[in-house]
């Protein structure tokens, strides 16, 4: 069991530990501190968003191909097949029209 007691100071003194080295250090899962910290009120650091993880274009040519390859389909299931908004899809389609490369 962890002793969350001390789990508040502990972060205060060293903000940038992360969840596995809390884990490590209290000799316990990863699993397990989440808990502990989420028990405490103690929220970890929000991943990177969607939007800041692609970056590098990937999932945007990914998207218009398959739009190219199944036109039928609507902005809101290829948004969830990609895990990204209706929006972005629909802005993908618009500039692909734009370009010439969707008619």
């Amino acid at each position: 069991m962890i002793d969350t007691t001390i789990l508040p100071t502990e972060i205060q003194e060293n903000p940038e530990i992360t969840i596995g080295e809390l884990a490590v250090k209290h000799g316990s899962s990863y699993h397990a501190m989440a808990s502990a910290l989420k028990r405490t009120g103690i929220r970890a650091k929000r991943k990177k968003t969607t939007k800041r993880r692609m970056s590098n274009g990937g999932r945007a040519f990914k998207i218009l191909g398959y739009l190219m390859a199944n036109p039928e389909m609507n902005f809101t299931a290829v948004a969830e097949q990609f895990n990204c908004t209706r929006e972005y899809v629909s802005q993908i389609e618009a500039i692909a029209r734009e370009e010439g490369i969707i008619k």
